[in-house]
């Protein structure tokens, strides 16, 4: 029998996990590297453009709805070289400061960003998306409660022109 019809993944083979992958962005200038708790790829969508055809109507891709953004969740560290929150609001604040008001040029706080996808060893990279243009449009609130013994969040919401799969 043809098991690879049925069951294209190899026995041995691992499938690509959910839960290990680390976002670096900025290349060498102030880059910000980050170990994350969610990554969440948003794809634009493409719409359909119905076309009259004999007796009927055929579908036709037409323009892209919405643009490619992401949203990570991170840890916030003590340590100043793992704050995720102080690295996240320092590139918020280059988009726009908020104690003068300025809306900084698209090359002033866009940059390239890399996310990894690591095998369940964290030391091998199974996936990678490369992106272009990536500023953060939103950094979360930080709520605090004493009633919560887990670690303090923070979710940063990205937009970015182009984001590229290149291995898989």
């Amino acid at each position: 029998m043809d098991r690879e019809r049925y069951h294209p993944i190899p026995i041995g083979a691992d499938l690509l996990r959910y839960n290990n992958f680390e976002f670096i962005a900025g290349g060498s200038r102030s880059p910000i590297q980050l170990m994350c708790k969610t990554f969440n790829l948003v794809l634009p969508k493409t719409n359909s453009v119905p076309v009259p055809w004999a007796s009927g109507t055929m579908s036709l891709a037409g323009r892209t709805t919405g643009a490619y953004s992401f949203t990570i969740t991170c840890l916030v560290g003590l340590d100043s070289q793992y704050n995720a929150w102080e690295e996240l609001y320092k590139w918020r604040t280059q988009v726009f400061d908020h104690d003068t008001g300025r809306i900084s040029l698209a090359n002033e706080y866009k940059k390239t960003a890399t996310m990894l996808i690591y095998d369940i060893t964290a030391e091998t990279v199974r996936a990678t998306a490369d992106m272009e243009g990536v500023w953060p449009s939103e950094v979360s609130d930080l709520a605090f409660s004493v009633e919560t013994d887990t670690p303090v969040e923070v979710t940063a919401t990205f937009f970015a022109d182009k984001i590229y799969m290149t291995s898989f």
